[in-house]
């Protein structure tokens, strides 16, 4: 994996195309793109795309339990979650 800075033109042979990959930011947002393409002799007009980030919030849920006084129970027994861009879930706040 390889990363240019913002402004960076790639030259990438159109026998290479199909290997280039492009990753959004980190973060939600939108980034504008350029392509354009040479037939050996001239370069053809830039094309502009937009490029964009998008995340789904994940869920958590819990059912309602009841307890004795004083006793302990482990929360991870009532709660599931779900990402469903299948982003790994790293927390929870309670």
């Amino acid at each position: 994996m390889r990363i240019w800075a913002s402004g960076t033109t790639i030259d990438v042979s159109a026998a290479d195309l199909g290997n280039f990959w492009l990753r959004t930011g980190a973060t939600t947002g939108s980034e504008t793109m350029y392509v354009r393409a040479f037939d050996g002799t001239a370069w053809g007009n830039w094309d502009s795309f937009t490029l964009t980030s998008t995340n789904i919030a994940p869920t958590a849920t819990a059912n309602d339990h009841t307890l004795n006084a004083a006793e302990w129970a482990k929360l991870v027994n009532w709660t599931t979650s779900f990402d469903a861009d299948g982003d790994v879930i790293t927390k929870y706040q309670i």
